[in-house]
């Protein structure tokens, strides 16, 4: 309880420290939100009121204080450039990109756990040079470009989903997740193949311990020696790698919306920042912020029961 405790309290120092970070360096860069709003055909006292209005002409401290504690009541704002809530079209965005992360996620196991082990087993088979190669391949591809050759293949080729014919959530979920395993594959993949890499090698070299010998010695299958003993230890640093990938999916998942043509978190946020609507680009990253930390958190405290070698104590 402890443990969780104090890693729950750097969770939130972090995200705290992000937001700062982050409100500071918009008031850094170059642009003005709002030129932006009116144009660079509108007069001074225009611009004068608006910056009044939307209280950019006071202290970047004291914007950042009054934006952060409305924010903890609740309260994102209104978008500059939409001219609506900030917490509703958020709201409405967040579980697209979340369903794409954890269907992304789901993938990448489905495909990583199994693949791994049976690769281990058989070693220098035909299927386990075939996955090494294709490993290879795989990981030299960023996902972006996995999502052009997929929507290619899978939406040209063979037809079996339209590009650019999302479908929301709302409408007709079954064609939503249809939709969505796609972009979902393309950001699984590459992780994918790290994940059967590490799960291989981990168990290949657990193959070599003594308790490895001592078990078999005692008259159990090879089976009954991998899933019994030898796994348990072997996927220990694979299960700190899924962790970082599903953080890494969820920033990922950002481009790939990109290319899917996906209305998530990520095309808001590119737009925004673009546009310098500085209370949607705020509420995203502390959104995405809080979305990565808190699997940090959970990844840490399940390594810690799964291996008693953790002192909760730390």
């Amino acid at each position: 309880m402890r443990y969780a405790l104090k890693k729950f309290v750097t969770m939130v120092i972090t995200i705290i420290m992000v937001t700062l970070f982050v409100f500071l360096a918009f008031n850094l860069i170059s642009g003005d939100p709002v030129i932006s709003i009116l144009g660079t055909d509108a007069t001074p006292e225009r611009v004068e009121a608006l910056r009044r209005e939307l209280h950019l002409d006071d202290p970047v401290i004291l914007r950042y204080f009054r934006w952060f504690f409305n924010f903890m009541r609740g309260d994102m704002g209104v978008s500059y450039s939409y001219k609506i809530n900030v917490r509703s079209m958020i709201l409405e965005k967040v579980p697209v990109t979340a369903t794409m992360a954890i269907m992304a996620f789901f993938l990448m196991i489905i495909i990583a756990i199994p693949l791994g082990i049976h690769t281990s087993k058989h070693q220098g088979s035909a299927l386990d040079r075939t996955v090494i190669i294709l490993n290879q391949i795989i990981m030299s591809i960023p996902p972006f470009f996995s999502g052009i050759l997929l929507t290619f293949i899978f939406g040209r080729v063979l037809k079996l989903f339209t590009p650019g014919g999302y479908v929301s959530y709302q409408k007709d979920f079954g064609s939503f997740l249809w939709y969505m395993f796609f972009p979902s594959l393309a950001i699984a993949l590459p992780k994918a193949t790290m994940a059967i890499k590490l799960l291989r090698g981990s168990l290949i070299s657990e193959y070599n311990m003594d308790y490895v010998r001592t078990a078999y010695s005692k008259g159990n299958s090879t089976n009954g020696v991998l899933y019994g003993h030898m796994l348990k230890n072997a996927i220990l640093p694979v299960i700190t790698f899924l962790g970082m990938a599903l953080t890494d999916m969820i920033a990922g998942s950002i481009i790939v919306e990109q290319v899917f043509s996906i209305p998530g978190l990520g095309r808001i946020l590119l737009t925004s920042i673009s546009n310098r609507d500085y209370p949607v680009v705020l509420a995203i990253i502390v959104i995405i912020s809080a979305m990565v930390l808190l699997v940090n958190m959970l990844i840490d405290i399940i390594y810690s029961l799964i291996d008693p070698r953790i002192s909760f104590e730390e």
